[in-house]
């Protein structure tokens, strides 16, 4: 049975994620846009915090805090994962979720504050 945590690394090349946000090639959930909006954050803000993330841990000093299987049945029923960073950005400590089905473009799940 697989776990339904795994915390020590991300599922997702954070770099590849990265490149396509850097450029646009990103998808954004509108719950995660509402909640940046409630911060008075942009998309432009939600691409340059994306960016500033490391894949290391937050007990190396990193941002990665964890993945965990997508809740959404139809994700739940592809396998895919989501990378769960724990960033200050601005004045906030937020929490980015972000999946990338091998199939698409990557996906900001959720950018909420802590």
């Amino acid at each position: 049975m697989a776990p339904a945590e795994r915390n020590d690394h991300p599922t997702y090349d954070l770099k590849k994620i990265q490149a396509m946000v850097r450029v646009g090639l990103y998808d954004i959930r509108k719950s995660a846009q509402d909640a940046a909006r409630a911060l008075a954050l942009t998309e432009r803000d939600i691409r340059k915090c994306i960016c500033s993330l490391n894949h290391r841990c937050t007990c190396d000093g990193g941002h990665f805090y964890k993945s965990m299987e997508a809740e959404h049945p139809a994700a739940k029923g592809r396998g895919l994962w989501q990378d769960v960073y724990r960033v200050g950005y601005k004045h906030f400590v937020l929490y980015v979720k972000l999946q990338h089905p091998s199939d698409g473009r990557p996906v900001v799940i959720s950018f909420k504050e802590k």
